[in-house]
């Protein structure tokens, strides 16, 4: 009898197992991110904290909001991250097969209802502690829902989201199939040379995943929030955009049973605070209140 490995166990006998903890209409996705080599990934980027994400280029561009009090700006793996200094470009390198996504997504990829979607015009860069751009990725997923209030809605005044979301999320997941090489990160200046960020990939059955943070490593404080907050309006331009206050005193979402993304487990979903207070696998949420909108990404389409 043939002995089965790691990789042929998991997509045999535990296929199963695996597609029942995915969320409703993801089998397919979930087949088509198996890694069809040994030298064939599937990439999770996962995006924790409050960004701007710009997809109306020729990819997607993260800008988190400069903080002077006490910000973590890291990427990595989980539980390895390096810290990225103030004015830094990065650039995730993925060598994907033919056929993968060229141009950017539609709307419904990036499930508004679940996930604040602006309009969006001039972005005011300095106001961002740095510059991450990724190529399009085959998937978007969202995560640690922080859901609706009744009808009150996440944001106030303009402009509105194309879609009012009954939901945002604590934890943003791009997925990059099919790479036929590990993925790099490199520093990009407006001028030669071009280094690496220090970033290893750890595989593990053939997924990667790439951690990217900008978050307070401390307990989410609402004070600090309004004012991060009023950083990303001015690197909007959003001047007339504001957060709801009936959600300050929110409940902090809970971490999902199955996080739903094949090879992300639901503990990496947690905040820095989290796993620094409880260790690799804390039991339960940080704190009893956590403004939702604090750690929450807005896209610009």
């Amino acid at each position: 009898m043939k002995k089965l490995g790691r990789r042929e166990f998991l997509y045999g006998l535990g296929a199963g197992a695996a597609l029942a903890g995915l969320r409703p209409g993801a089998w397919g996705e979930f087949l088509d991110s198996r890694p069809g080599s040994q030298n064939s990934y599937t990439l999770n980027v996962v995006i924790h904290g409050m960004f701007v994400v710009d997809v109306r280029g020729k990819g997607v561009t993260l800008y988190p909001p400069i903080s002077h009090q006490g910000h973590d700006y890291l990427a990595g793996t989980w539980l390895k991250e390096q810290a990225i200094a103030k004015g830094e470009r990065l650039a995730l390198n993925v060598s994907q097969s033919p056929g993968q996504p060229a141009a950017g997504p539609p709307e419904a990829k990036l499930q508004p209802t679940e996930n604040p979607v602006f309009p969006g015009g001039s972005l005011h860069t300095e106001y961002s502690h740095f510059r991450f751009f990724l190529p399009y990725p085959n998937g978007y997923s969202f995560l640690r829902l922080a859901h609706q209030i009744g009808s009150a809605p996440f944001f106030t005044g303009t402009p509105q989201p194309y879609v009012q979301p009954h939901a945002i999320p604590e934890v943003v997941v791009f997925t990059y199939q099919r790479l036929q090489s590990l993925p790099s990160i490199q520093r990009v200046f407006s001028a030669p040379p071009v280094a690496e960020f220090p970033w290893t990939p750890d595989v593990q059955g053939g997924y990667i995943n790439l951690h990217i943070w900008a978050m307070e490593p401390g307990a989410p404080d609402p004070a600090m929030f309004r004012k991060r907050f009023a950083v990303l309006k001015q690197l909007t331009g959003f001047s007339n955009l504001h957060a709801n206050s009936a959600y300050y005193n929110a409940g902090m979402p809970l971490v999902d049973k199955k996080t739903g993304v094949p090879g992300l487990t639901p503990d990496q979903e947690h905040t820095l605070f989290e796993r620094t207070k409880n260790g690799e696998h804390p039991k339960a949420p940080c704190c009893k209140t956590k403004p939702p909108v604090s750690c929450s990404s807005i896209f610009l389409y």
